[in-house]
């Protein structure tokens, strides 16, 4: 949440323009990107949002004067002004001072281990670690945050990897609240690195290479072998907030004293969450149909058995042939 003070400044940035506190991060992603260079259609395709949504915003942010058409390009490219840059350093600040709260609770889907890999840009060897750990031809070192993420940061030689866990929400909201989750994150990510670190990284190559998603499975216990390993192959690959190599996966979880059933892919979650509705959109359309059948059905058996009746009747009157 923004502090009074946070609020104030917004207002006066949001005079001509009203911009939702949920959208002043994707705001801050915008104007990030742009700054990198890129165009409309690039911008789209990293946010996974169309460009006449992109076009919607760059409009927003022309109007409050946080950007402004560089004339230099052939093509149409903005610039980020000097409120733009303001915007983004109260953002920053919220970042680093507040504590998130995205409205997650103890429901039914729960991401965890869930880990996101970014290249390294520039890396500073006399930054502090909390952990390090010798491996065979390199050093893994490791920090961990709780506030206000819940964040382990791995650093290996070429890469930093992002671990979370325990991202709760909703079964039919997760994806959404995963999303928002991660556009504050790595933008939080980006800036705790660069500046208690100092090491910079590639946001725009976040690579899902690990993502636990979890559901309530305790229906199973009674049917469930504790010795059995299910695990099933989905024979393509995982769908994540990120791009990722991954392959989908279904499997059974028995580490905790409940059951869980995991997947590492969002479209089979998302195809849980719907398939009440789908079987309820399934039954509506069928039923009907299955009645017509059953009505024709019973109309065609009558009309056999009339004519059944007048084959019998014809039979009955016609003459006897002599032997």
């Amino acid at each position: 949440m923004l502090n009074n003070k946070q609020q104030s400044q917004s207002k006066s940035f949001t005079s001509k323009v009203k911009i939702r506190k949920q959208n002043f991060y994707l705001y801050g992603n915008i104007l990030e990107l742009l700054k990198k260079g890129m165009y409309n259609s690039q911008i789209a395709d990293k946010l996974k949002m169309s460009k006449q949504r992109v076009n919607y915003y760059l409009k927003n942010l022309e109007r409050l004067k946080f950007i402004k058409e560089d004339i230099r390009s052939s093509y149409k490219t903005y610039k980020v002004t000097g409120e733009g840059n303001k915007f983004i350093s109260q953002l920053k600040s919220n970042i680093t001072s507040q504590s998130f709260s995205l409205g997650m609770r103890q429901d039914s889907v729960r991401s965890h281990n869930f880990r996101v890999k970014f290249k390294i840009l520039k890396d500073n060897k006399k930054a502090k670690w909390e952990k390090e750990i010798k491996l065979n031809n390199w050093i893994k070192k490791t920090k961990k945050i709780n506030i206000p993420f819940n964040l382990t940061i791995e650093k290996t030689n070429k890469n930093i990897i992002l671990i979370f866990s325990n991202i709760i929400s909703d079964l039919r909201t997760h994806h959404n609240k995963l999303d928002d989750f991660k556009r504050k994150a790595e933008y939080y990510a980006y800036y705790y690195l660069k500046d208690h670190l100092g090491v910079v990284i590639d946001i725009l190559s976040g690579k899902t290479i690990n993502h636990h998603i979890g559901t309530n499975a305790d229906q199973l216990k009674q049917k469930a072998d504790p010795k059995e390993t299910i695990e099933i192959d989905l024979k393509r690959k995982s769908q994540s907030v990120y791009p990722t190599d991954i392959n989908a996966k279904v499997w059974i979880d028995r580490s905790k004293k409940f059951l869980e059933q995991e997947t590492n892919d969002l479209s089979y979650m998302m195809k849980m969450a719907m398939m009440p509705e789908s079987i309820h959109e399934f039954t509506e359309k069928t039923v009907p149909l299955f009645e017509s059948w059953n009505n024709n059905l019973i109309l065609h058996f009558e009309v056999l058995k009339e004519i059944s009746e007048t084959m019998k009747q014809i039979q009955k009157n016609l003459p006897k042939s002599k032997q």
